[in-house]
């Protein structure tokens, strides 16, 4: 056993990398740009130090810390200029360094990037001063203190949390003579990173100097945030900018390329694995109203009785020191609580990394963008509708194509809750092929979980702004508010009249008054805009589900989507939602007739089946638009029965692509020779859904990526309106 098996979960102490007794163990650079132990396996012995050292398996010594005693503290006006927070490390290595010891700690190399060096003379100390945001390389330093050690030397070593554990694991015990102190740390961004922003920076020039904190410009400028980055050049240049305008720490104040393993760091706790632990004191001002936080206040947490020690030692010097709760410090530094989560573009960062060769800030900001977009259809409520399901399915798989991370909202009203959520087709289709948020089952609690999550809603497809499908304007978004994006993609009316009253009508127009980018699935769905709501030029895009290849939806079809029929066997797929089978009896003298809809016993087919019973027919006879739609994407032969309960309008819109109207009244027995005398030319059809498809996704990636604005909240309990049957009696009945 070895330290191979530690994975991702490493810190990079490199711990075992120095306790390896024949120096098996390298460490590398990962593509992130991390260090990793490597192991030489023709070298190992497997004696299993590498292991008893790692922080990260919870091996090694630790201290005995217990509950803190925590103080806001300041050293003096110079001290505190020229550090991160209060200058009480500056206090606390130049009394170790007068009285003959030794410190360690992060510094600048000659490349600027980072390492771990020892220093023994006060005027060495400026290197070790200010925080340096960029994982440090501890490389040689655990032998070399342990030797100052066993010399008995004093050294105090600073580091992250899990660099002092690594130290305390190489060490294998404490000593009286060694100090350790760790820092309120936010996470380890990544090395590579951080060489690829130096060289945008720098360009041609040289780099001379560089200040995370720099406290004095911030001052001069009257900057509203409490510090700036600043760097130094050879030719005399020098940049200043606040820390909340620099690309690099932007992505690593949103843990954009923090190292993997932070997120689940176990040393984000307290008690703490040191002897002191030092930090910014934020929100120290709603403790001391007048104190000017600008020039910094330390947080010290004395963790041992040798923290306290020292601690008391240098209080001398000291111009501040006051008593504080622990929780008034852990208020504004939560990583004393818990780690750092993960940005969720992480990955995404990542992998674009890999290929970066210009322009490392326009990569950061893209990826820092909330990639998260809330999706609201009919899909996790449907209990009957193959379309809702497969729209709900598709519209993921497409916002995924382009980059983004779909979720659907899961909208089921209270009392349907039960019923929905009981084990069956539609339900389990959702939870397996929908990337569901938690159930929201009203207007108040859409608003709670989702608007803190997402900057991006989008609704569509299907008669989500068909009233009352609305259901009280939820689909409107009226309950969506702050800084946001509202698109509706290919929504429907399904009728070709607006059917609302003047109040609710007003309602409608105030809700889409507020939507970024809207488009619709049929042309009479924008004549309603149009004519209705005075919305001129509101595109007609494709169906979601015609977004997607025949091969997209394979998944599905793999799932669940054995045929009901023997291998070879031709047949006709009929899926009717009101017309008569009677229509399908010269066809049924020929070939086996499927009922797609429901099997032998009456239950709904699994929607892989669906799918695979269309996929696999000779003909296809529907009177469901998506029927028709999943008829022309597996490229069947098919009529389409028209009806005058469902409406034609979207019928229609199909036919445009087909070239040639499939149309046929539902009370016409469909004849082989008459209606499939000329076969469709999928050649020509696949061509304008090509360009249809292509339209779609133009509109979908460009309202995606319009900046959130401020959106009010406009929600309204109730509206009145006409009596109508509810929602869920057309749900039920309305199927496409």
């Amino acid at each position: 056993m070895n330290i191979s098996m530690v994975g991702q979960k490493c810190v990079g102490c490199g711990a075992c990398c120095n306790i390896c007794p024949v120096g098996a163990i390298s460490m590398k650079m990962s593509a992130d740009g991390f260090l990793y132990p490597h192991i030489n396996n023709k070298k190992c012995i497997n004696c299993g130090m590498c292991t008893s050292v790692c922080p990260a398996l919870e091996s090694g010594f630790r201290v005995q810390s217990s509950a803190p005693q925590c103080y806001a503290a300041y050293s003096n006006e110079t001290n505190a200029m020229h550090s991160s927070s209060g200058g009480i490390f500056s206090v606390l290595a130049t009394h170790v360094l007068e009285n003959g010891g030794y410190v360690c700690g992060a510094a600048f190399d000659s490349q600027w990037m980072v390492k771990h060096i020892i220093i023994q003379t006060v005027s060495e100390l400026d290197k070790l001063r200010v925080s340096k945001y960029v994982q440090s390389d501890t490389n040689d330093v655990y032998p070399k203190i342990q030797k100052l050690l066993d010399d008995g030397k004093t050294v105090l070593f600073s580091g992250t949390p899990c660099q002092v554990s690594g130290l305390y694991g190489f060490l294998r015990h404490d000593y009286d003579n060694l100090i350790t102190c760790d820092v309120f740390c936010h996470g380890a961004p990544s090395p590579a990173v951080w060489r690829k922003y130096l060289c945008e920076i720098a360009g041609k020039r040289k780099i001379t100097g560089i200040n995370f904190r720099d406290k004095e410009n911030a001052i001069k400028n009257n900057s509203a945030c409490p510090y700036n980055v600043t760097f130094y050049f050879d030719n005399g240049d020098v940049e200043t900018m606040e820390y909340t305008s620099n690309s690099y720490m932007n992505g690593f104040l949103q843990n954009l390329y923090l190292r993997k393993s932070c997120a689940t760091c176990r040393f984000a706790k307290t008690p703490r694995n040191s002897d002191l632990t030092l930090g910014d004191f934020w929100g120290y001002q709603n403790i001391d109203k007048k104190y000017d936080m600008k020039r910094g206040m330390s947080a010290v947490l004395l963790n041992t009785p040798k923290g306290e020690n020292i601690f008391k030692q240098i209080i001398p010097r000291l111009d501040f020191v006051r008593g504080v709760c622990l929780n008034d410090i852990v208020r504004g530094n939560p990583v004393l609580a818990k780690p750092c989560a993960h940005h969720d573009n992480r990955d995404d960062f990542f992998s674009d990394f890999k290929d970066i060769k210009n322009n490392f800030s326009a990569v950061v900001q893209r990826n820092l963008i909330n990639k998260k977009v809330a999706i609201l259809n009919f899909a996790p409520k449907s209990d009957n509708n193959y379309g809702a399901s497969l729209v709900g399915y598709a519209m993921e798989h497409a916002i995924t194509k382009l980059g983004w991370k779909p979720y659907t909202v899961c909208f089921i009203p209270d009392n349907c809750l039960y019923q929905k959520t009981l084990p069956g087709v539609f339900w389990d289709f959702a939870q397996k092929f929908l990337n569901l948020t938690g159930i929201c089952t009203n207007k108040t609690s859409l608003a709670e979980n989702l608007n803190q999550k997402f900057d991006r809603f989008i609704i569509g497809s299907d008669q989500v702004v068909r009233h009352p499908w609305h259901d009280n304007f939820v689909y409107y978004l009226d309950w969506v508010c702050g800084n946001k994006t509202l698109l509706a993609y290919a929504p429907s009316f399904g009728i070709d009249k607006l059917n609302m009253n003047a109040s609710e009508h007003q309602y409608a127009k105030r809700c889409l008054a507020r939507f970024d980018a809207l488009s619709v699935r049929e042309h009479s769905g924008a004549e309603i805009f149009k004519n209705d709501f005075d919305m001129d030029n509101v595109p007609v895009v494709c169906d979601p589900t015609m977004l997607l290849t025949a091969d997209d939806y394979l998944p599905i079809i793999n799932s669940d989507g054995k045929l009901p029929v023997p291998d070879g066997t031709e047949y006709v797929a009929y899926y009717m939602l009101d017309a008569s089978t009677d229509v399908l009896s010269h066809l049924g003298k020929r070939y086996r007739l499927v009922n797609a809809y429901r099997d032998d016993d009456g239950n709904f087919r699994p929607i892989g089946q669906w799918l695979n019973i269309i996929r696999n027919a000779k003909y296809v006879i529907t009177d469901s638009f998506h029927g028709t739609v999943f008829s022309m994407i597996f490229e069947r032969q098919f009529v389409t029965l028209t009806t005058d309960f469902r409406g034609n309008d979207r019928i229609d819109t199909l036919m445009k692509l087909v070239g040639r109207n499939r149309l046929v009244p539902a009370s016409q027995i469909i004849d082989e020779r008459t209606h499939f005398a000329r076969q469709l030319d999928y050649t020509k059809i696949n061509a304008k859904i090509n360009v249809a498809r292509r339209r779609g996704y133009d509109f979908l990636s460009h309202a995606l990526s319009i900046t959130p604005t401020y959106k009010p909240q406009i929600i309204i309990n109730k509206v009145r309106h006409k009596r109508h049957h509810s929602f869920w009696w057309h749900l039920r009945h309305m199927r496409f």
